[in-house]
C-alpha cells in the first residue's frame, strides 16, 4: 500500500470525527481520554507499521486537523459546557451541604421548642395551684372580715367577762372542795367521838351536806362546761384571726404573682421565637427543596432536547421564572400585610403599656393612703 496513504488514514484515525451539534448534546459527556480510548486495534497496527519519518507526518497532520477542529470552536464548546456542567454540581454540593446544616439547626430548634414546652406546662400548673390557693385565701379572708365583723365589741366584753367569771369560779370551786374535805374530816371525827344514840342524827347532817355537796358539784360543772365553750369559741375567733393574711402578706403575694406572671410572659415569647424560627426555615427548606428539583429537571431536560426543543425548554424556563416573580409577589404582599398587623398589635401594645403604668401609679398612691390612714388610726 501507499505509504502517504496509510499515513493519512491513520492522521484522520487520531483525529476524533466531528459531531453534529443539532442531533447530539451527548458530546459534553465525552474527554480527551475518550476520544484517544476511540483508536481501534487495526489502526493501532497501522501506525506500528509505520517509519519514523511516516510517524512523524501523521503526528503533523494530527495536529494539524486537532487545531482546525478547535479552530471550528465545537472542541472549546464541548469543554466549557462541561465546565459549566461541573461548576453546576459543586454549587448543588454547596447547596446540599447547607440544606443538611439548616435540617441540623432546624432538629436543635425542634428539640429546644420541646423542652420549652414542657417548662412552660410545668409553670402552667404551678399557676394553676396558686391562683387556686390565692382563691382559697381570698374566701378564706372574706369568711373571716364576716365573722369579725358580726361580732360585736359588747359580745367581746361578755366574752371577756366570762372567761372571768370562769377563772373565779375555778378558784371559789378549788376552794369549796378543800372546806368540804375538812369539813368531812371534822364530823367523821365528831361522828366517832359520840355516842351511838347520836348517831342517827348525825347521819341525817351528814346526808344533807352530801346532797348539798352534791348540787354545787353539779353546779361547778355546769359553770365548767359553759366556760369551755366559751373558751373553745374564742380561740376559734382568734385563730381564724391569726390566719387571715396581714395587709404585708397580701402584698407579698400580689408581687409573687406578678413576678410569676412576668416569667409566663417570657417564656411565651421565647416559645413563640423558636416557633416563628421554626416556620422559617421550614419554609426556606422548601424553597430550596424546591429550586434544587427545579435546577435538576431543567438541566436533565435541556441535555436530552436537541435543536428546536432546546427552545421549547427556554420558553418553560421563562414561564418558570414568570411563575416565580408572580409568587414573589404574592410574598411581598403577605409581608405588607404583616407589617400592618405588627404596626396595629405596637399600638395596641403602647396603649397597654400606658395602662399599666396609670395602674401601677394609682396602686402606689393607694397604698400610701392605705398608710397614712394606718399612722392616723394608732
Amino acid at each position: 500500500s501507499d505509504p502517504a496513504a496509510v499515513t493519512s488514514s491513520a492522521a484522520d484515525a487520531l483525529v476524533p470525527a466531528q459531531a453534529d451539534p443539532a442531533t447530539s448534546f451527548e458530546t459534553d459527556e465525552l474527554s480527551e481520554e475518550a476520544l484517544s480510548a476511540e483508536l481501534s486495534q487495526s489502526q493501532i497496527g497501522l501506525l506500528v507499521g509505520l517509519g519514523a519519518t511516516d510517524i512523524h507526518k501523521a503526528a503533523s497532520s494530527f495536529a494539524q486537523k486537532n487545531e482546525a477542529l478547535l479552530a471550528s470552536g465545537e472542541m472549546a464548546q464541548v469543554r466549557r459546557m462541561r465546565a459549566e456542567r461541573a461548576e453546576a454540581e459543586r454549587q448543588l454540593l454547596r447547596e446540599d451541604k447547607a440544606l443538611q446544616l439548616e435540617v441540623v439547626g432546624a432538629k436543635a430548634a425542634a428539640a429546644q421548642l420541646a423542652a420549652a414546652e414542657v417548662q412552660r406546662a410545668e409553670l402552667q400548673e404551678e399557676i394553676t395551684r396558686q391562683t387556686a390557693a390565692r382563691e382559697e385565701l381570698t374566701q378564706t379572708s372574706a369568711t373571716l372580715n364576716a365573722e369579725s365583723e358580726s361580732v360585736s365589741a359588747d359580745k367581746l366584753a361578755a366574752i371577756q367577762t366570762l372567761i372571768g367569771r370562769h377563772t373565779e369560779l375555778k378558784q371559789q370551786q378549788a376552794g369549796f372542795k378543800k372546806e368540804c374535805a375538812a369539813e368531812l374530816l371534822r364530823l367523821q371525827g365528831v361522828r366517832d367521838s359520840l355516842p351511838e344514840a347520836d348517831n342517827s342524827e348525825d347521819d341525817g347532817k351528814v346526808a344533807e351536806l352530801q346532797q348539798l355537796l352534791k348540787a354545787e358539784t353539779e353546779r361547778a360543772t355546769k359553770a365548767k362546761r359553759a366556760v369551755g365553750q366559751r373558751s373553745r369559741d374564742i380561740g376559734k375567733l382568734q385563730r381564724a384571726i391569726d390566719d387571715s393574711p396581714a395587709r404585708a402578706e397580701l402584698m407579698q403575694y400580689e408581687r409573687r404573682y406578678r413576678e410569676l406572671y412576668l416569667q409566663l410572659a417570657i417564656k411565651s415569647e421565647e416559645t413563640k421565637k423558636y416557633y416563628n424560627s421554626f416556620n422559617k426555615l421550614e419554609e426556606k427548606k422548601g424553597y430550596l427543596v424546591k429550586e434544587v428539583s427545579l435546577i435538576n429537571s431543567i438541566h436533565e431536560n435541556y441535555s436530552r432536547a436537541a435543536g428546536g426543543a432546546k427552545d421549547k425548554v427556554a420558553e418553560s424556563v421563562g414561564g418558570l421564572v414568570k411563575n416565580v416573580l408572580a409568587s414573589l409577589e404574592k410574598v411581598q404582599q403577605r409581608l405588607t400585610a404583616e407589617n400592618k398587623t405588627k404596626e396595629a398589635l405596637q399600638a395596641q401594645y403602647d396603649k397597654l403599656v400606658e395602662k399599666q403604668r396609670r395602674y401601677f401609679k394609682l396602686v402606689k398612691e393607694f397604698q400610701a393612703e392605705c398608710q397614712r390612714n394606718e399612722q392616723l388610726a394608732s
